[in-house]
């Protein structure tokens, strides 16, 4: 890292990055020297100084460019160096196609020619979520993220249940969710009431700002310059993410466009992944506009939902039952939160909601990758009277709303 170019360094590589670097060298070239430029003039990792000292000048040689990912299409990327953004493309068909974020090593063919993808630099984390319709497969959409703006209208964007979705998504990959209130200046009672419910959504702060306007720009550009954060920013279409990141890097980079008057629905103006530097330090990804997130979960079944409810997860230390689903069970301190109005109702379905959606989702992968009769049949059974409870307590709720 002491020589690593600075201009790496406002990318947003770092010391672990550097040592997951240094395990892909060692795995995929053992026995070819490598030269990694990770300074202008080339400098590689102290562990292969030696190497390129005694035979820096040797045809042999490979030298290779450490870039980060930009904007992916196809088999057709562009790579940023720290210093200038290069057009790329893929070699071998057989490898993982990066995603924006992605550090890529890229071999130099010729002055005129794209650079070539030689390998990708393990991932510290990737925003994931359930391809749409049936099919139980991962789409990833970027790479090495520090923190997500979350970005809401004050409109009729406004959904409090697609943020718990989208805190769960970042959160279990260990990316700091900041929450975006956009379009502050529709009405100052309506931000007051709902920058305070989006807090009880997650401990940290909540920011308000007007994109159009430049309202609060400059403190969220600040957050990422002096952390030198790769951020990531997610919305639904129309809340003003393009205007956000114009605002961010000082210059208009994305096209931007007008919502439906009658329901605030945006147009997709942004309609590829790309990632910015930010003058200063730090990056930031613009993402198309969301239409639908589902939830991808690789292991347990409360990993995301838990992340995303601090609130119950705290309450739920408390229950009587280790096992506590927090529907019906004595002692249950999260459903007494709620009889004594210190919890929102509100909050538990969406809890119960995405944990039934992850369940589902397991489920379905494991059929994928093929039990034995014996699990299937057990676990279909366990699922019938899941699925019974879910019913019963819908139909609890529509009673409920009825009444209401």
């Amino acid at each position: 890292m002491k020589n690593t170019d600075s201009h790496l360094l406002e990318l947003g590589w770092n010391e672990l990055l550097a040592r997951n670097l240094e395990a892909l060298l060692a795995e995929e070239f053992p026995s070819n020297p490598i030269i990694v430029n990770l300074a202008n003039p080339p400098l590689v990792p102290e562990n292969l100084s030696a190497v390129a000292d005694e035979e820096r000048q040797s045809e042999s040689i490979e030298r290779l460019r450490l870039s980060r990912v930009t904007f992916v299409s196809h088999d057709r990327l562009r790579v940023h160096d720290g210093r200038t953004e290069w057009p790329a493309r893929i070699v071998n068909q057989k490898s993982r196609i990066p995603c924006v974020g992605d550090w890529v090593l890229c071999g130099e063919t010729g002055p005129a020619d794209p650079l070539s993808l030689k390998s990708i630099v393990p991932q510290l984390n990737a925003i994931s979520r359930k391809v749409p319709g049936r099919q139980t497969q991962e789409q990833r959409i970027a790479a090495n993220v520090d923190a997500a703006f979350l970005v809401m209208g004050l409109d009729q964007n406004y959904n409090p249940a697609r943020m718990e979705r989208l805190i769960a998504a970042v959160r279990r990959q260990n990316v700091r969710p900041l929450i975006v209130l956009n379009k502050a200046d529709l009405s100052p009672e309506l931000l007051e009431q709902r920058t305070t419910e989006m807090q009880t959504l997650m401990t940290g702060e909540v920011f308000a700002i007007s994109a159009l306007q430049g309202r609060g720009i400059q403190n969220l550009r600040d957050i990422v310059r002096a952390n030198q954060w790769s951020v990531i920013c997610l919305g639904s279409s129309g809340v003003g993410k393009s205007t956000l990141i114009n605002a961010l890097l000082e210059k208009q980079t994305m096209l931007t466009g007008a919502n439906r008057t009658a329901d605030s629905r945006g147009r997709h103006t942004t309609t590829e992944r790309r990632l910015f530097p930010v003058p200063g330090g730090g990056t930031i990804m613009d993402m198309p506009g969301l239409r639908e997130w589902q939830i991808w979960v690789e292991d347990t079944v409360t990993e995301a939902t838990d992340s995303a409810f601090p609130d119950i997860e705290a309450l739920a230390q408390s229950c009587h039952f280790r096992d506590c689903r927090h529907e019906q069970e004595p002692g249950c301190a999260v459903q007494s939160a709620i009889t004594e109005e210190r919890l929102h109702a509100r909050r538990l379905r969406s809890y119960h909601k995405l944990q039934r959606e992850e369940a589902l989702l397991l489920n379905r992968m494991r059929e994928a990758s093929g039990e034995s009769g014996h699990v299937r049949s057990e676990r279909k059974r366990n699922q019938k009277q899941l699925q019974k409870k879910y019913r019963r307590i819908a139909q609890d709720k529509r009673r409920r709303q009825g009444r209401e």
